[in-house]
């Protein structure tokens, strides 16, 4: 299996992100005086990892069963750019679909039950919602012939840009703040309501897609209501939210992001 040396670079940068995390008073309260949300959060992490675990061979399995449609020969900058623009479409189809399919909400909505923001919410991801997803990407990047390194370096900075974005500090990068997303811009798609922003890594997507909200100058974050709107509606931990799919019988729709007259004027 090929080993992308980026890779060694990515735990210590994400490392650094949690270690910098701790200057936000609410995280450092989710790890020393909370603890039922500490509980709920160490559940999420431990799933989490063990997903990250079973990734690599998921990702073997399909390199073995998929036909390559196509070769791009040796690694090079058009074949990286390529297999980075197509994992984000198709990231960010999946992930307008979870929002507005009833069903797929109930894998997606733990993500979005947390009314604080902060590096947690990476992990607050449902294990079978991360599978699928990783499968279907791993398929067809597969089919359309990628390499390994170039898969793997979308992966990489894929997986930081996660954590980074979820970040409870205001990061900025200028004028790449544009392409790249920043917490910023990630903030308006865990606010209440929200039915924006939901590229991946990218803003691109976006807003050829124009479901692009920016960030003003000014900072409200008070203002924007993180999690659900309808959060009695939805249990908080991980065993029960885990197996709320199988008990649901519907939930509120401006939530999942489905068309709902009254969700689309709040969300104005």
């Amino acid at each position: 299996m090929y080993f992308n040396p980026l890779r060694l670079i990515l735990p210590g940068s994400i490392l650094l992100l949690v270690i910098l995390e701790f200057r936000d008073d609410q995280f450092r309260k989710s790890w020393f005086q909370d603890r039922v949300r500490f509980r709920r959060n160490s559940s999420f992490l431990a799933a989490s990892l063990l997903v990250m675990l079973l990734l690599p061979g998921i990702n073997e399995h399909v390199s073995r069963h998929t036909v390559r449609l196509s070769d791009w020969g040796r690694f090079s900058l058009p074949e990286g750019g390529s297999c980075f623009l197509v994992a984000e479409l198709l990231g960010w189809l999946l992930h307008y679909i979870k929002h507005h399919s009833q069903f797929l909400w109930y894998f997606h909505f733990q993500h979005h039950r947390e009314n604080q923001y902060n590096v947690w919410l990476p992990t607050h991801t449902h294990a079978f919602e991360v599978a699928a997803s990783a499968t279907l990407i791993a398929i067809t990047t597969r089919l359309l012939g990628f390499s390994a390194p170039a898969i793997e370096t979308y992966l990489v900075f894929y997986s930081f840009a996660k954590v980074y974005q979820h970040s409870a500090h205001h990061y900025r990068l200028g004028l790449l703040d544009l392409l790249v997303i920043s917490p910023d811009y990630h903030r308006f798609h865990h606010r209440r309501d929200s039915r924006c922003n939901y590229g991946i890594s990218l803003t691109l997507f976006d807003v050829l897609f124009r479901t692009a909200k920016w960030p003003s100058s000014e900072r409200q974050d008070g203002e924007l209501g993180f999690g659900l709107s309808a959060e009695g509606s939805y249990p908080f931990g991980f065993w029960d939210e885990m197996t709320y799919f199988v008990k649901a019988k519907g939930t509120v729709e401006s939530d999942s992001g489905l068309d709902d007259p009254q969700s689309e004027h709040r969300a104005r």
